[in-house]
Formats: structure tokens, sequence, C-alpha cells
């Protein structure tokens, strides 16, 4: 899934919760870094 699919699903299955949930994945992705495809995170 890309990022915007993510975000689509997200906001559609809570908006508040959804956000935080998408946050919490995304800081651990952005951690982790070990793949980084698809996440356009060059800018951190």
């Amino acid at each position: 899934m890309s990022t915007s699919a993510w975000v689509m699903f997200f906001i559609g299955a809570g908006g508040l919760w959804g956000g935080l949930i998408f946050f919490i994945i995304y800081a651990l992705r952005s951690s982790r870094r070990s793949d980084g495809s698809g996440w356009g995170d060059e800018g951190g």
C-alpha cells in the first residue's frame, strides 16, 4: 500500500484514532528506516 492509501484508510477507519495510529506507525517506521520504500521520508 502507498502512503496515500494508508492515510485514506486511517481517516476512513476512525479519524482521530486513525491519525494517532498512523502517527505511531509512521514514527516507528521512520525510526527503523530499514526499507523506507514508498514513504518519501528523505527530508526527515
